[in-house]
């Protein structure tokens, strides 16, 4: 963190100038001494679940809306309007999840949540002529691509005065049941029914009565989530209330939420030493000490990796893509030459997304896979320059000049200086190839590079497959041209729930004892079971096939970074906040959104306000 500090004092020095000169006095920001008072940024674009594209959007809509499900404090999804589902395959091999709706889930004007508001809310979303910027979340759901590109379902013939049928493949059965039909197996898609706000539900009699001002309108956004939409006073606040008919009114501690609309960074700063705002998005560079000593400020890894791909055409020898990753010291690079509180990665994945049981986090579970400790950075560098030695590389003697291909911004250039730095002190050359953003791109898919740099993020979801599946063999996005056999196993067997069968040596036959059971015979065990025992054996199946799944998902990201190091992780890109000593539980997801409806504020003396 004492990096992350000097960094930002470095970057202040160019606007001290600026600081000291007498500023126009602004007016005082809108806080509410009754409320949770939180800043997230200046004005929104909208509240919309439809149009929702950054992450203060999606936040403020997720407090007003709720989706099928919802994500605890760790990731994991739990129940939201859908009390219950299954999941089936139908003729076609493809998954059928049927969704059965909480009776007791409510709009705030008191009218049940309909499972006919979710087809309504997705329709609208995927509706060619509107632009909403996710609807390419509910791409995993059978016929969205095609009513997004407009096209009609096939053999249809509505009758004069009836609308089209829609290609999207989904069903409201009946008000409390949604059917819908996937394109393929998507193991993160009860995660998008969470956190995307396209999957949210929208009442159509009152979106369609004033489509245009519907969200601006207290009165006429009408949410089924949390809270409701107190007032919007433009450049100056939102102001939210708990949702009187809210299905789960015991996990909302806080009673309203004001929402500061600003980016003004040292009126912030000032309402937050003033103990007016208890949490904030924005921060002054030149309080940012200040701010850590007091412990108010607070650093998360986001779901976003910046990394090098090395060309597998090129740099064919996987000791020698070992040795250059071992080489590059990422502590020196995030807090030396980048200095803007990146966090030196030494996996893909970062902290914050659920591991392989509940509570537990995937990156502790794994572990990094180069170490980024300071102490380590010899010990790295003595084993890169053994590992070129084995290749047949020593000191880098025999090895072509390696061509670094990157984009031409100053901190990239930057990093790419850095690592030319870094590689040579174990003897390899690096010519970097600078150029600007669409001659970069062309270069990158052509292949005209020995290691590009690449950063990757997820949307939507945390799921690990965001950052590892594109990286099989049948990936367009696989610029390294990785080809793996195994890699492409776990990858496939992770999408599909199933499990890899274990090779059996030669001369060894497999034990089939278990295929050789009379297939009725668990059936008929079962049959004898109490209710509370087969929910227990189920919730024994679900966390076996979870911890088999995040084994798949480690030895994946192993194979990635360490084994056949075709990626080289550098840093997870930051997020930055401040937080009151006294405000526990704000959920920060590794995507930048944040919930508080389960905040807590105590005062100084620990009693809870």
């Amino acid at each position: 963190m004492k990096k992350v500090l000097a960094v930002f004092l470095a970057l202040c020095m160019g606007i001290l100038g600026a600081c000291g000169q007498s500023q126009p006095q602004d007016p005082p920001l809108s806080t509410q001494p009754q409320a949770l008072n939180i800043q997230l940024g200046a004005e929104p674009d909208t509240l919309d679940p439809t149009y929702a594209a950054d992450a203060a959007e999606i936040t403020y809509a997720a407090h007003l809306f709720e989706g099928l499900t919802t994500l605890n404090q760790q990731g994991e999804v739990l129940p939201g309007v859908a009390a219950s589902w299954e999941m089936e395959e139908n003729d076609e091999g493809l998954p059928v999840y049927t969704f059965h709706l909480d009776g007791s889930a409510r709009w705030s004007d008191g009218v049940a949540v309909e499972a006919k508001d979710f087809v309504y809310a997705w329709e609208r979303a995927l509706t060619p002529t509107l632009s909403s910027p996710l609807a390419y979340h509910l791409y995993p759901i059978k016929g969205a691509r095609a009513m997004k590109a407009g096209e009609e379902v096939e053999n249809a013939d509505p009758q004069e005065g009836e609308e089209a049928a829609s290609p999207l493949q989904v069903e409201a059965v009946d008000e409390s049941t949604l059917r819908v039909t996937l394109e393929g197996p998507c193991p993160y898609f009860l995660e998008l029914c969470a956190s995307s706000p396209v999957y949210f539900p929208l009442r159509e009699d009152l979106v369609t009565q004033h489509p245009e001002t519907w969200s601006n309108d207290p009165a006429a956004l009408v949410s089924n989530g949390a809270y409701r939409l107190e007032s919007w006073t433009h450049d100056g606040s939102i102001r939210m209330v708990k949702n009187p008919h809210y299905r789960n009114q015991a996990q909302i501690v806080q009673e309203e939420l004001n929402f500061v609309l600003t980016a003004d960074a040292q009126a912030v700063w000032t309402a937050f030493q003033e103990g007016q705002l208890q949490f904030a998005d924005t921060l002054p560079l030149l309080n940012v000490q200040q701010a850590e000593e007091e412990e108010a400020l607070v650093t998360r890894p986001l779901m976003s990796t910046y990394a090098l791909v090395f060309n597998t055409a090129t740099v064919a020898d996987a000791r020698v893509r070992q040795a250059l990753s071992l080489a590059i010291d990422r502590t020196a690079l995030t807090g030396q030459v980048l200095a803007d509180g990146s966090i030196p990665a030494g996996a893909i994945i970062p902290q914050g997304v659920p591991g392989a049981a509940a509570g537990q986090d995937f990156r502790t579970e794994g572990g990094d896979y180069v170490s980024c400790d300071p102490s380590a950075v010899q010990t790295n560098l003595d084993r890169a320059k053994e590992l070129l030695k084995e290749a047949g590389f020593e000191g880098g003697k025999n090895l072509p000049t390696l061509t670094y291909l990157t984009n031409d911004t100053e901190g990239n250039v930057k990093i790419a200086q850095a690592v030319q730095e870094m590689w040579a002190a174990v003897g390899v050359q690096v010519e970097i190839k600078a150029l600007g953003w669409n001659e970069y791109v062309a270069a990158r898919e052509a292949g005209e590079f020995d290691v590009a740099r690449y950063s990757f993020s997820a949307s939507g979801h945390t799921d690990p497959l965001a950052l590892l599946d594109l990286w099989t063999s049948q990936s367009g996005q696989n610029l390294a041209g990785y080809q793996s056999e195994r890699f492409d196993q776990l990858i496939a067997a992770v999408y599909s729930g199933e499990e890899i069968p274990e090779e059996t040596p030669e001369g060894e036959e497999a034990d089939d004892q278990d295929a050789a059971a009379p297939a009725d015979s668990q059936e008929a065990a079962e049959g004898e079971l109490t209710e509370e025992e087969q929910a227990a054996l189920e919730q024994k199946a679900q966390e076996k096939a979870r911890a088999l799944r995040t084994g798949y998902l480690h030895e994946a990201e192993s194979l990635l970074v360490s084994q056949d190091a075709i990626v080289a992780p550098l840093y997870y890109h930051a997020d930055f906040m401040l937080i009151s000593p006294q405000l526990q539980g704000v959920v920060i997801s590794p995507l930048g959104t944040r919930w508080f409806g389960g905040a807590v504020l105590t005062q100084e003396d620990g009693e809870t306000e």
